[in-house]
């Protein structure tokens, strides 16, 4: 009964948040993790979502895809945990030194909760539209395109570096808005956004002149021509309708999904961190240094002679294509899943004590979550090192349980603890195999 009231508890916060007189607070750690909480109902709508589209004959997802996006979201939590708001700092900064008791609104007022609500939308607009049109942000941005699916899960494939990118376009707020209305419409733009990531809602009617609709955001994720840098909004489409960015999803054109040049890994630190080798790749290329710059700060597509964004005529024109599909022996698959389900509780349990950790535990744990999630994508990648990973990974899961118990019953913890010897086991079986046939084939 206590699961289900706790269930109840939060889909009541969530309902409420767009509700000013629930979801208005004077201090900062008053403000409830709403994104934290949201995690049950991501997974729910998740499998419904998944369920509707297999009845339909409609469903095109790969669970390694899938595993892939909310790997990269969970590198996202975990990095914030680890950072512990760091990007956060100058608005809080300037909100102490100018905004307190000079400009800023009265906390407890409506008026002000919808001027935040308008105020965090708009910064949105303008830093999505950055993490477009500099090259550099872009890097951080592109993990969320990098998906060639488009489902719920896609919503969850996000950067570790976006945030460290992007503050500066919230700042201004600052000096009128309190962080406690930052801090809680930071989790609604980001939470509305969530149901957008859907094949399965067509067209919302009038509300699609003035909301980001599902239809919309699929334009946003097209690698088609028509699709590049449209439609940047996060709750309210009227941004891009006012400043020249809109675009209409084609019916006869729909749009393909992913990079324009697809990144062929479901590694989520490969994802989280390519991006940044191209760019310092195509600077060691360039000659001068405006060029080095302009490659750094100017749009992902510019070349020399080009317009800030590059010029579209030269872009490849993508057509319908293979998605990246690596082929894995069935138990690898079964395993790599498996291990990944087991990985989620395992976070939930390790953001919900961080109050408790010290500050060495959590770095400790949350490098070995990213180390874990690094290692399954290994998996699916068919990566000749993902072996040694897991052996490590399993042999450091049973220093660790047998160090800290985290309050899970000895017997589960005990079968655990089984379940990972075993996995070690069974990796080092597979690579005596593979250099035995290797000196064979020698």
């Amino acid at each position: 009964m206590d699961a289900v009231s706790n269930f109840l508890v939060k889909l009541g916060r969530l309902f409420y948040v767009v509700n000013p007189a629930s979801s208005t607070f004077k201090n900062v750690h008053e403000v409830p993790p709403y994104v934290v909480e949201a995690a049950h109902f991501f997974v729910l709508f998740i499998v419904l979502e998944r369920i509707i589209l297999i009845l339909k004959g409609k469903n095109k997802s790969q669970i390694n895809d899938s595993i892939t996006s909310v790997s990269n979201g969970l590198f996202m939590e975990v990095s914030k945990i680890l950072f512990h708001g760091i990007e956060h700092v100058a608005y809080f900064y300037i909100y102490e030194k100018w905004g307190k008791g000079n400009l800023e609104l009265p906390w407890d007022s409506t008026w002000t909760w919808v001027i935040a609500a308008i105020g965090m939308d708009f910064g949105y607009y303008w830093a999505h539209r950055a993490g477009h049109e500099i090259n550099l942000f872009w890097a951080a941005h592109q993990v969320h395109h990098s998906s060639e699916h488009y489902d719920l899960t896609t919503a969850l494939r996000q950067s570790v570096f976006q945030g460290w990118c992007t503050w500066m376009f919230y700042v201004p707020l600052a000096f009128f808005i309190p962080p406690s209305h930052f801090l809680v419409h930071g989790s609604f733009n980001l939470l509305y956004q969530f149901w957008i990531h859907t094949e399965l809602i067509d067209n919302i009617g009038p509300l699609e002149y003035i909301l980001n609709t599902p239809s919309h955001h699929r334009v946003h994720h097209g690698a088609n021509k028509y699709c590049l840098d449209k439609n940047y909004a996060g709750v309210l489409i009227i941004w891009d309708r006012i400043f020249g960015t809109f675009e209409a999803e084609r019916q006869e054109e729909k749009p393909i999904y992913g990079l324009v040049t697809p990144v062929e890994s479901f590694n989520p630190l490969h994802n989280q961190v390519f991006y940044y080798k191209a760019i310092f790749d195509k600077v060691l290329q360039t000659d001068s240094w405006s060029d080095k710059f302009s490659v750094i700060f100017k749009g992902p597509g510019w070349s020399k002679g080009t317009k800030w964004t590059g010029d579209l005529s030269t872009f490849p024109d993508v057509k319908p294509r293979k998605k990246l599909h690596i082929e894995i022996p069935a138990w690898q698959k079964y395993y790599a899943l498996l291990h990944f389900l087991i990985m989620i509780p395992a976070y939930e349990m390790f953001a919900c004590s961080v109050k408790l950790l010290t500050t060495i535990q959590i770095i400790g744990f949350s490098l070995y979550f990213l180390f874990s999630l690094t290692s399954i994508g290994m998996i699916y990648d068919n990566h000749p090192m993902s072996a040694i990973c897991e052996i490590v990974r399993s042999a450091v899961f049973m220093v660790l349980t047998s160090i800290y118990t985290f309050g899970i019953n000895s017997s589960v913890l005990m079968a655990f603890r089984i379940y990972f010897f075993l996995s070690a086991l069974c990796w080092s079986v597979l690579m005596q195999v593979n250099l035995s046939e290797e000196k064979k084939d020698i």
